[in-house]
């Protein structure tokens, strides 16, 4: 007899939990996470899809940033309007962005 995991729990493939983007697109909502270009808190969670810069899934769901409307889909300076080109050009760079998404996921992980 042995103490401890069978051979069966030790070759059994363990998975990950698949990535709730519902649960941390209302975990931002209800922190009140303001848009990091300009601090407004009327903010809609944007997917960071560049391909061409950023290697990996076109949607990556862990991967968003909270921006307000007029950054997001609602003015000249959205990045929905402007080219996505011209908004890391003039509103802010796709590293920051993304240096924004990797901060905001680790304090949601380390909250959860």
């Amino acid at each position: 007899m042995r103490i401890g995991i069978t051979k069966e729990q030790q070759t059994r493939k363990h998975k990950e939990p698949k990535f709730n983007f519902t649960e941390y697109a209302r975990w931002i909502h209800s922190n009140n996470i303001p848009c990091v270009v300009c601090g407004r808190h009327d903010i809609e969670v944007h997917h960071i899809t560049d391909v061409k810069r950023i290697k990996g899934k076109r949607r990556d769901d862990s991967r968003v940033v909270p921006l307000c409307k007029s950054h997001h889909k609602e003015s000249k300076f959205g990045i929905h309007i402007m080219s996505k080109e011209d908004f890391y050009e003039n509103v802010m760079d796709l590293d920051n962005l993304l240096f924004h998404s990797s901060s905001l996921l680790e304090e949601y992980l380390s909250n959860k």
